[in-house]
């Protein structure tokens, strides 16, 4: 192998991996493409060059089709598999019309036939370093703009949803399973599909199932896919969520809810990373991080006997624990701030804040249903209101005594001192913002504020 970097990295162009049996030819090329500017790196065999792509991290690839043990058609193949998303061109003395189309096919850029002049060479990296740009710039963008609507769909300031924040920061970029933890309606499908988007695996969409909503002889074939004739009414090969899901996430809602012969057959997919269609005896890859939620106490499901410990295991490398609302009330004020902006732009209504009746309620409410039930209740509200600046209407199930469970030890003036509290840390402190939210005046927020440091 030959290493020829330019003195200056961060300055190079691209970086490109050059693939090719010759060693003469992997020198040459190494030297002509450093003088222009690019950083590149040689292998003699694929696979060596599948070792370096981690480490080196291509933006181009130029490889030979012809090779000892594995050709490029495969090693194309296997560098996508490992997640690979540089451009290709194929170099190859062995050329014919199926060649090129094959390789066209195969995700390659361009196919340049041996021997090639050098300022073709040139010329046909240089459009695919500018066609990678383009693509990782409008990549960049979609998923910054990805990345900040679903953020924007998971408020919470309390020091719980912080730390539900900071452990998704951290599991996202590696590979490990996650299991998501919750009452219904805390939010797990967002938090699932938060972590993918925050992943190396972005780019691929997340694929999703709900176990409870499916018998278990259709999950099987929903998960791992069948053979034509498989079944009555199998009347052609269907590949599986696993399959649709290679090189991405795979988010499995529910899991609590599978049954134990379905369980054996997931915790085999974990381990040996294999599995076969429903009636098939073709073995597949699963190459899929897995993301499982469920509002069970799998613990308990363990010493009753209903789900398997070692799967348990399996999905618990990482445990993500969402509150219920209840339980970090503080939040409330946020969370109905925004859902009454969307709900309302959304329904063309100009309300833009809370009466004080209603914030009290909101504030006081068990919310059984969870956030969840909150985004319900303000777009009930907002559809259903008078034409006003303030929403003055709940549904009736949240005006009823039994769905009213004022916090234990308080009054109504603390839950007042708690609502305004949060809303001014929801609003980055404005008195003004905050008198919008709680259909109160700003005057009064500041005389309550002058209270609360007295």
């Amino acid at each position: 192998m030959k290493l020829s970097n330019s003195e200056e990295p961060e300055l190079a162009r691209g970086r490109i991996l050059i693939v090719d049996d010759e060693p003469i030819l992997c020198t040459s090329l190494a030297e002509f493409l450093s003088a222009e500017g690019h950083s590149v790196t040689s292998a003699t065999s694929p696979y060596q060059a599948l070792q370096l792509l981690d480490e080196f991290d291509p933006d181009l690839i130029l490889t030979d089709l012809r090779m000892p043990g594995l050709d490029g058609f495969s090693f194309m193949e296997q560098a996508r598999r490992a997640g690979v998303s540089s451009g290709f061109i194929v170099m190859t003395a062995h050329s014919s019309v199926s060649r090129a189309v094959k390789a066209l096919k195969s995700g390659a850029e361009n196919f340049i036939e041996k021997p090639f002049r050098l300022a073709a060479l040139k010329e046909m990296v240089d459009n695919a370093m500018s066609r990678m740009r383009l693509l990782a710039e409008s990549r960049s963008v979609a998923t910054s703009r990805d990345r900040k609507e679903i953020f924007s769909q998971i408020v919470g300031r309390h020091p719980s949803m912080r730390e539900v924040f900071e452990m998704v920061r951290m599991v996202a970029p590696v590979r490990a399973s996650v299991l998501i933890t919750g009452e219904s309606g805390t939010g797990k499908g967002l938090v699932a599909n938060l972590i993918h988007q925050l992943s190396p695996r972005s780019e691929r969409p997340l694929i999703d199932v709900n176990c409870a909503a499916l018998a278990e002889s259709i999950l099987e074939s929903e998960l791992f896919g069948h053979e034509r004739g498989a079944f009555t009414g199998a009347i052609q090969r269907r590949e599986g969520r696993f399959t649709q899901a290679r090189g991405s996430s795979l988010y499995l809602d529910e899991i609590g809810d599978l049954r134990r012969p379905m369980q054996a057959k997931l915790l085999r997919v974990l381990q040996e990373k294999r599995y076969e269609r429903v009636g098939g005896n073709e073995t597949l890859e699963a190459d899929v991080r897995l993301i499982a939620s469920t509002n069970q106490d799998l613990e308990a499901a363990i010493e009753a006997g209903s789900f398997r410990e070692d799967l348990f295991y399996r999905l618990n490398v990482i445990g993500v624990h969402i509150p219920p609302l209840r339980q970090r009330r503080s939040d409330i004020p946020l969370l109905s701030a925004f859902f009454l902006e969307r709900s309302a732009r959304e329904n063309g209504k100009p309300l833009r804040g809370f009466s004080g009746e209603v914030m009290m309620r909101l504030m006081t409410y068990d919310w059984p249903g969870n956030v969840r039930e909150l985004q319900h209740a303000i777009e009930h509200a907002v559809i259903l209101s008078p034409e006003s600046s303030t929403l003055t209407r709940l549904p009736d199930q949240l005006l009823q005594d039994g769905g009213n469970s004022r916090l234990p030890g308080s009054t109504i003036r603390d839950i007042e001192r708690e609502a305004i509290l949060s809303t001014l840390a929801a609003v980055d402190g404005s008195t003004a913002r905050a008198a919008e939210v709680l259909g109160m005046s700003q005057r009064k927020i500041q005389y309550r504020l002058r209270e609360y440091e007295e």
